[in-house]
C-alpha cells in the first residue's frame, strides 16, 4: 500500500514536470511569434510629390523590423523635421506591421534671396529650396530681408489681422531700424513705421479703396497721424 502511494506520487510528479516543461515550451514559441509578428515591415507615406515621398520613405527605413508598439515617435519627428517642405503630418499604426504617414506641405508665403540663392519662405518658419522648377512659376511676392526672413513671416501675421489683402503686395523691403516698404502689383509704394504697424496698414488699406486718394504712388505712414503721399 505504501509502495503504491509512493509510486503514485512519482508519476504524479512527473506528469507535472512534462506539464510546466510543455507549458514554458509553448509560451515561449507564442512570445517569439508575437514578437516577430509585430515587426515593422511596410512604411507607407504619402502626401507630397512622388520623388519627396520616396526620399522620406528611405530616410525611415531605419524603423524598419523595429517593434511596432514601442516606435519611438520623438526619433520619427527628428527625421521629419529636417524636411522643410512638411509643415504637419499624420502617423498611423496599422497593425501588425505597417506604418502610414500623411504629410502636409507647408503654405508658400513669398520668395526670398539667402547668400544669393533663392528660397521659398514657408509658413512653418523655414526656408525652402526651389527643388522642383515648377515652384519658380508660383505668383508669390518677393522678400528683401537680408537673412531675417522670420521678420516677414511676424509682419506677415500683422497683415492678417488687417483687411489688407497679402496678395496684391509685390515685394516687402526690410531695414535694419526694424521697418518696412511695401510695393504693391500696381506699383504703390507704403513705407510703414516702426511702430503701430497695424494701424498704419490699416490707415492705408482705407487711403488706397478711396477713389479720390487712391491715384498716389507712394504712401508714407512713418509719421504718426501724419500720411505723405506722392504722385511722381
Amino acid at each position: 500500500m505504501m509502495r503504491q502511494l509512493i509510486d503514485n506520487k512519482k508519476k504524479l510528479f512527473f506528469f507535472l514536470i512534462i506539464f510546466l516543461f510543455l507549458t514554458t515550451i509553448n509560451f515561449k514559441i507564442n512570445n517569439s511569434y508575437n514578437f516577430i509578428s509585430f515587426k515593422i515591415k511596410n512604411i507607407n507615406v504619402v502626401g507630397l510629390s512622388s520623388k519627396k515621398n520616396n526620399i522620406i520613405q528611405q530616410k525611415l527605413r531605419i524603423f524598419k523590423d523595429r517593434n511596432i508598439f514601442t516606435l519611438n515617435k520623438k526619433e520619427l519627428k527628428n527625421i521629419l523635421e529636417q524636411f522643410s517642405i512638411i509643415g504637419s503630418y499624420e502617423i498611423r499604426k496599422s497593425y501588425p506591421n505597417t506604418i502610414k504617414l500623411k504629410l502636409n506641405r507647408t503654405n508658400f508665403l513669398a520668395f526670398t534671396y539667402l547668400e544669393n540663392k533663392k528660397y521659398i519662405i514657408g509658413e512653418n518658419n523655414k526656408l525652402i529650396t526651389l527643388e522642383n522648377t515648377s515652384f519658380n512659376d508660383l505668383d508669390l511676392p518677393l522678400v528683401f530681408t537680408n537673412g531675417n526672413y522670420k521678420k516677414f513671416i511676424q509682419l506677415k501675421k500683422i497683415i492678417d489681422e488687417t483687411k489688407f489683402d497679402l496678395n496684391d503686395i509685390a515685394s516687402f523691403y526690410y531695414f535694419q531700424i526694424d521697418r518696412w516698404d511695401l510695393k504693391t502689383k500696381s506699383g504703390l509704394v507704403i513705407k510703414l513705421p516702426e511702430q503701430d504697424v497695424k494701424e498704419a496698414i490699416n490707415r492705408a488699406h482705407i487711403m488706397i479703396n478711396d477713389e479720390k486718394l487712391n491715384k498716389f504712388n507712394l504712401l508714407d505712414m512713418r509719421i504718426k497721424n501724419y500720411i505723405i503721399t506722392s504722385n511722381e
